[in-house]
């Protein structure tokens, strides 16, 4: 899972395949160039955001509202061919990440994955 642009093509450049020998999921399927990740649904959001301006123009509202209150849209998780998927994979929770996601056999004492 990645926020960084440019992680996909610098692992392609160090000889990482992609689903092969490391997943990778972007944080906004919108902004990271890979297909599986986290949708935030940017659409529905501006929607929502506008609705919310029409409405308070139309009651005449301004101002710090006396009672805030928050709205938030739900992001969902897409489905991708750069997540390789195995069910019959089993990943133990205290497996370094970094093992998981590069399919090297575990060594040392590397961070742990909590899960």
């Amino acid at each position: 899972m990645t926020t960084q642009v440019y992680l996909p093509e610098l692992l392609r450049k160090l000889g990482y395949g992609i689903p092969e020998n490391i997943a990778v999921a972007g944080t906004s399927i919108c902004d990271i160039p890979v297909d599986a990740g986290i949708d935030q649904r940017s659409s529905d959001i501006g929607r929502t955001a506008m609705e919310m301006l029409i409405k308070q123009i139309n009651i005449g509202e301004r101002g710090i509202p006396e009672t805030p209150c928050r709205i938030l849209v739900e992001s969902r998780w897409r489905e991708g061919a750069s997540v390789r998927h195995s069910s019959n994979q089993v990943v133990p929770s205290w497996l370094p990440l970094t093992d998981v996601l590069l399919d090297r056999p575990v060594t040392g004492n590397g961070p742990l994955c909590l899960r």
